[in-house]
């Protein structure tokens, strides 16, 4: 039995959820709310939005929130521009490219600290929708933003394009 087999079984179970919504980046709020346009700082108030299939993963770190959401944007904007969706290595369940972009994947993956993209979907939990959060820490460089959850008070990392300010 492979060791990776996992890590398969989770990539192909978000092409699918990837595929019924390719383009729809803009969220609930419309993409002009986006902590990617407006500028989100901390003590900012601010929702989560998430959709089956346009999605986004919690993560205690912004390497892993940066890596998962690197692997989700390139499989959506690579299939939104050739209709195709690119093999899932065996090895690391990760998109197969070649070049820069393997490269880039490699580094995050590295930076991220895991070996395979099921290894961090483990240690991250699937984003929900509606969730209403306290910017914690915006470091302008990346996508990633920390959030406290203003009701559970628990904190995590997540793409700053899955938060519409308020």
């Amino acid at each position: 039995m492979r060791p990776f087999g996992r890590t398969v079984v989770a990539m192909n179970k978000l092409i699918p959820f990837l595929l019924l919504t390719i383009g729809t980046a803009a969220n609930a709020g419309g993409l002009e709310n986006s902590c990617m346009m407006k500028e989100c700082s901390p003590g900012d108030k601010a929702v989560t939005y998430a959709t089956q299939s346009d999605m986004y993963w919690a993560c205690p770190t912004k390497e892993l929130a940066e890596y998962t959401s690197l692997l989700i944007s390139l499989v959506s904007a690579g299939y939104e521009l050739t209709g195709k969706l690119p093999n899932i290595s065996p090895e690391t369940g990760e998109p197969e490219y070649q070049g820069e972009t393997a490269v880039l994947i490699a580094h995050a993956r590295h930076d991220a600290h895991v070996a395979t993209f099921d290894q961090a979907t483990t240690i991250c939990h699937k984003g929900r929708s509606g969730i209403l959060v306290s910017i914690m820490n915006n470091p302008g460089k990346g996508a990633a933003i920390w959030v406290q959850n203003d009701k559970t008070k628990d904190n995590f990392w997540m793409p700053a394009g899955m938060l519409d300010k308020r």
